[in-house]
């Protein structure tokens, strides 16, 4: 159970609006109901920037942004302004953001506040967080905001982070970086000292003695170590790779090689007949909709940033190429829900409760120099972004496109996975519950762009009810397990 920390709340509310002022206001929600041409859909678009849960041990819990009920978390959810995350006493939980990892101690709570090209700021109420900065962008400012004043990280580094409470002390580590504390707990903490903090309303006592480390920290810091020493041929990971969450730790499941044609690709360790966006499930996240959610611990940056393909016999991801980026593409790489085209595969498209069983959605993952065209209707700009660095000519993805493309032009068609609606709906494991796809399904199939390819139902997972009434979401559920 969650500690009761009403005593301290409004000093944090009051950190993280001084944080945020000025920040652009949050994303639109999601609306709408059944697919419609995209002239009838609002414009939704997903922040460019994203966390994910990256690693968890035990009962770990998330809230998504405007929900009031907290439900179980996945590896590789996306952690976007607004959602918190809760670990039991004994679960540990791991958030990246870009290149940064917070490690979350049991019987911690995170709030994020704010997530954007020029901040992360994040409300710590309780608990114990440990954080590793390997590089800031230009201008940007990382802050933890606790009941006893608000820790500003100044530098790339390493961090400990013990929230007090009435009865015991805050404690603001730095074992590597620099580190300003402010909000009534003035200090400038250099490496290797640490501020104990104390007080119940502000001006906070303030001590600064050298650092400790304690058994959690340790154990934080050994994470940081591959599970295996890196092979003396093997290739560095590309810098845009590790700007992404979860992209440092891909050497430690796979292998880099270059390739005269696409730069580096990581090869993954993976079974035999494995397919990419098979193992995994589908989960409903606002304001976008649809997002896949892979089950492998490596499995956020190649399934949100990138593309696949497959070389001789074996699966290889792209992270792309910098030379088809663009004068004022973004410094890192943009987010998508999942690198993927849609198509229906029966009565999918259009579909209705009394038919959602009965029903059939499909995708194939993309491949090198294939657009990213959402089945959300976003900015134009959000489009531009995220098929920088894939996509030649990035300025005609908004405005050509071919209807007359069928799924058997995408260079991974033999890839497609089809599963009945009612499986992705309920969030159902996909790879249990595919269909058979046949060469003439994917000669008359055609990808579904700027509309949903499903709506969510009542009962699907992540929907709550003010949700539901927003995405016109059908009602019920599947009376039985879609297998």
């Amino acid at each position: 159970m969650r500690r009761d920390t009403t005593l301290f709340r409004l000093a944090v509310t009051a950190a993280i609006a001084a944080l945020t002022a000025g920040a652009a206001s949050p994303p639109a929600r999601a609306q709408g109901g059944s697919p419609a041409p995209a002239t009838d859909q609002p414009e939704v678009t997903p922040p460019a920037r994203v966390g994910a849960i990256t690693l968890l041990t035990g009962t770990v819990s998330l809230r998504p942004a405007g929900a009031e009920e907290w439900a179980p978390a996945a590896l590789n959810d996306p952690v976007t302004a607004g959602d918190g995350v809760w670990t039991q006493p004994g679960a540990e939980a791991r958030v990246s953001v870009s290149d940064t990892r917070i490690v979350l101690n049991g019987a911690t709570e995170l709030e994020v506040s704010a997530l954007d090209d020029q901040r992360f700021v994040a409300s710590l109420p309780q608990g114990e967080a440990y954080v590793r900065v390997r590089s800031l962008l230009p201008g940007e400012t990382d802050a933890l905001v606790t009941p006893r004043g608000t820790v500003t990280l100044a530098a790339p580094g390493r961090y400990a982070i013990l929230v007090g409470d009435t009865a015991s002390p805050t404690v603001v580590t730095v074992l590597e970086g620099a580190a300003t504390v402010g909000d009534g707990a003035d200090a400038q903490l250099d490496a290797g000292q640490a501020a104990r903090i104390t007080g119940d309303q502000a001006p906070f006592a303030v001590q600064v003695v050298a650092a400790e480390h304690d058994a959690f920290s340790d154990g934080a810091l050994a994470l940081e170590r591959p599970a295996r020493a890196a092979q003396a041929e093997a290739v560095a990971t590309p810098p845009l790779v590790t700007a992404m969450p979860g992209g440092a730790e891909l050497a430690e499941y796979g292998a880099w090689q270059t390739t005269p044609e696409y730069g580096p690709v990581w090869y993954p360790e993976v079974a035999a007949g494995w397919i990419p966006y098979r193992e995994g499930h589908w989960a409903y996240v606002q304001p976008w909709g649809w997002t896949w959610v892979d089950s492998d611990p490596w499995g956020f940056a190649p399934f949100h940033y990138g593309r696949w393909l497959r070389l001789g016999d074996r699966w290889c991801w792209t992270p792309g190429a910098a030379e088809l980026g663009y004068a004022g593409a973004r410094p890192y790489p943009v987010y998508a829900p999942a690198l993927v085209a849609f198509f229906g595969a029966g009565a999918a498209v259009g579909i209705t409760a009394g038919r959602l069983a009965s029903g059939a959605v499909g995708w194939v993952p993309l491949g090198p120099r294939e657009a990213y065209r959402p089945w959300f209707r976003a900015a134009p700009a959000y489009v531009r972004e995220v098929n920088a660095r894939h996509v030649a000519n990035v300025e005609q993805v908004n405005t050509v496109v071919d209807e007359r493309v069928t799924v058997n032009q995408f260079r991974n068609a033999a890839a497609a996975t089809v599963v009945p609606g009612a499986a992705m709906a309920a969030s159902r494991a996909i790879r249990e519950r595919t269909l058979p796809v046949t060469p003439e399904l994917l000669a008359r199939a055609r990808p579904v762009i700027g509309r949903p390819i499903l709506p969510p139902t009542t009962a699907t997972p992540g929907v709550t009810p003010a949700l539901a009434r927003a995405v016109h979401a059908v009602p019920g559920a599947p009376s039985v397990d879609v297998l």
